[in-house]
């Protein structure tokens, strides 16, 4: 038994590797979507306390999860106050994607322990298999926006909401409520 749950947890730590892999090569590859500056920008706005949408055009999808997307410039700016950037964002575009690997990368882990949950560990292995291989997630792991956040929040409510109905409790209920209020943060839609 033992030895199947080293084999177990070597598996997930290489599936997770190769999405991180995979991941670093896409951001560092691919060039910048035309609506990725638009909500770096507006994290940006968000991050200098300037929450205001004042393009209805490049600002009509943003949302304020956008912030989060804003930190690693943040960061950069702490550390170089006068630094002045000349590359029309892109570099921020760039640098920001690492949040949103990040943030695929735990909804890999709801993914994984839900399955797990549901239908023991191989099932949990094999969801994180296809959660690591699927197509449409690997289009979106180098994209500033709002679609993994609205995947993250909308997995998590979804996991959390099941563990209410299941177990009840406040605990439950709190954390489907905050998860939910997360996803409406996060995208629109």
């Amino acid at each position: 038994m033992a030895t199947s749950n080293r084999l177990y947890t070597c598996l997930r730590i290489i599936l997770f590797t190769v999405y991180l892999i995979n991941g670093i090569i896409a951001i560092n590859f691919n060039s910048v979507a035309s609506d990725e500056t638009d909500h770096m920008y507006y994290g940006l706005r968000m991050l200098k306390g300037q929450p205001q949408k004042i393009n209805p055009y490049e600002d009509a999808s943003t949302m304020p999860i956008s912030a989060l997307n804003a930190l690693p410039r943040a960061a950069e700016q702490i550390f170089h106050p006068g630094l002045e950037k000349t590359d029309g964002g892109i570099s921020d575009a760039i640098h920001g994607r690492y949040i949103t690997l990040l943030i695929c990368v735990l909804a890999g882990i709801f993914v994984y322990h839900w399955s797990k949950e549901m239908f023991g560990e191989k099932a949990g292995l094999f969801s994180l298999f296809l959660f690591v291989f699927c197509p449409n997630l690997q289009a979106n792991i180098p994209l500033v926006g709002t679609d993994a956040y609205a995947m993250l929040f909308t997995l998590s409510s979804a996991y959390y909401f099941r563990k209410f109905i299941l177990y009840s409790g406040w605990r439950n209920f709190i954390l489907f409520s905050i998860q939910t209020g997360l996803a409406q943060i996060a995208k629109q839609s």
